[in-house]
This record gives structure tokens, C-alpha cells and sequence, in this order.
């Protein structure tokens, strides 16, 4: 990381002219010298005039944050191919397959889970700022819970029945149409950090949109929660795309000039 000495070196006059939070405790660093340090916390003030931009973060915490992006994708998209293959089997379906692609499912929950923590981590570099902590645990949780729910089910057998299959299928649409209106404030944040207006304004639809696909499920059943996953795993594979390129060009920039007069 840099020493956070902003752009212009004018010997110390420099001063912070807009209102600039301290990333290390959230302090008001207006009117203290561009190269100086926060009177609280001792962090550099060209690096809190950095602000939440991916691109000024570690590379360490990028890498986790793509890691989890991958996860998920790779999780979310065994999960619809196991559960199509499933249900095109399902004529034919003996212990032996049911056993095969419930153990399948339970792996993807399994790495979306992993992956959805590692998307979430808090940023190290900007701990005195505003994160969505509140949309990271909900979300967290909730992945839990869905793999919880997987191995329930897994660990009820084939034998469970169709009013037990239906109870487990109903608490799967549920926890996913959570899952999404969890996850979407937070997906919304990190399109806002690229910056990519695009991403932000398809995580605000699909905040809503998502969980109402999977409500639908009386009318046209299994289609509308694979649908759902299909345009979650797009705009998740479009962060990560986005991330992949910012590590790719990832370089120590200095602060930005005109956020300090001379």
C-alpha cells in the first residue's frame, strides 16, 4: 500500500477543501493537510481520499471477493444442472439417482455458502467507513440455512413422500426469494465501488423482481426459481468479470488532485 501522500506535493499547505471520512474510524478530515495523517486513528489522509472505489482496495481482498464470485457461480450452476437432470430422470428415478443428485445439491449449497462469505468480507482498508453489514449477515444466514436445508432433505431419503417433498421444495423458494432480496443491497454497493451504473441499477430490480419469480411457483413451478437462479448467476458473473479486470489493472493511485487546495 502507499504512504497515502496525495497527488500534488505542495509541502505540507496542502488542505482537504470537501468533506472526506476517515476509512480507518470515520473521522471529518476537511481542512487537515493533504499529507498529513487523521488526528483519531492515525491513517493516511491521501488514503481516505481515495475513497470506496474497488480499484484503491488490496489486492488481497480482491482476490477474495472474485474468489467468492466464482464459488457462487460455479455452486449456483451445479445446483439448476443437477435439478434438471433430476427432474428429467424423474420417470426413471430409483434410490441410487435420488441419492446421486441430492448429494450434488448439497455440494453446490455448499460452495454458494463458502462463496457467499467470501464475497461478503468486510474491506480492510475502509473499516471507518460505511459498509452494508446489516445486508452481509442477513445474507450470510440465510445461505446457512438453504445448505442446512439441503442436507435435511438429503438426510429425510427418497422415502420422504410428496407432502414431504413439497414442504422441503416450498422452504427452498422461500429461502431463495430471501436470499436475493439479501443479497442485492449488497450487490448494489459493490457495483456502486467498480463504479458501474448498469450493475447498480440491475441489482435495485432485481431486488425485488427475483423474489417475486420465485413466488410464482403455483403457476409454472420449477421453471420460475431456475429462471430466477439464471439471471442472479448473470449479474453475479458480470461483478466478477468486473473485479477480474480491476485486479488485472490494479495500481497504486495517487489521490485525486482537486480534493486539495493549496
Amino acid at each position: 500500500m502507499s504512504d497515502g501522500k496525495p497527488a500534488a506535493d505542495v509541502g505540507g499547505l496542502g488542505v482537504v477543501v470537501e468533506p472526506v471520512t476517515c476509512v480507518g474510524c470515520g473521522y471529518d478530515l476537511i481542512g487537515l493537510p493533504g499529507d498529513g495523517r487523521c488526528p483519531e486513528c492515525g491513517a493516511a489522509v491521501g488514503e481516505s481520499m481515495r475513497g470506496l472505489l474497488l480499484r484503491y482496495s488490496t489486492r488481497e481482498y480482491l482476490a477474495a471477493v472474485q474468489l467468492g464470485h466464482t464459488l457462487m457461480l460455479s455452486g449456483i450452476l451445479a445446483f439448476v444442472v443437477a435439478r434438471v437432470v433430476g427432474v428429467a430422470f424423474l420417470p426413471w428415478a430409483t434410490a441410487e439417482v435420488w441419492w446421486t443428485f441430492s448429494a450434488i445439491e448439497v455440494g453446490a449449497m455448499l460452495v454458494i455458502a463458502v462463496g457467499c462469505f467470501r464475497l461478503t468480507i468486510p474491506d480492510p482498508r475502509i473499516m471507518g467507513m460505511k459498509q452494508p453489514s446489516e445486508a452481509r449477515w442477513a445474507v450470510r444466514v440465510v445461505v446457512v440455512a438453504q445448505a442446512l436445508l439441503a442436507i435435511g432433505w438429503m438426510a429425510s431419503g427418497p422415502s420422504g413422500g410428496l407432502h414431504g417433498a413439497m414442504f422441503f421444495l416450498l422452504a427452498e423458494w422461500v429461502l431463495w426469494a430471501v436470499h436475493f432480496a439479501a443479497m442485492m443491497p449488497y450487490a448494489k454497493w459493490l457495483g456502486g465501488r467498480v463504479p458501474d451504473a448498469d450493475l447498480v441499477e440491475r441489482a435495485s430490480s432485481y431486488r425485488w423482481i427475483l423474489p417475486a419469480w420465485m413466488l410464482w411457483v403455483v403457476v409454472i413451478a420449477v421453471i420460475a426459481p431456475l429462471v430466477a437462479l439464471t439471471v442472479y448467476w448473470s449479474l453475479l458473473y458480470r461483478m466478477r468479470r468486473e473485479l477480474k479486470d480491476i485486479r488485472e489493472k490494479w495500481v497504486l493511485t495517487p489521490a485525486p488532485l482537486e480534493m486539495v487546495a493549496a
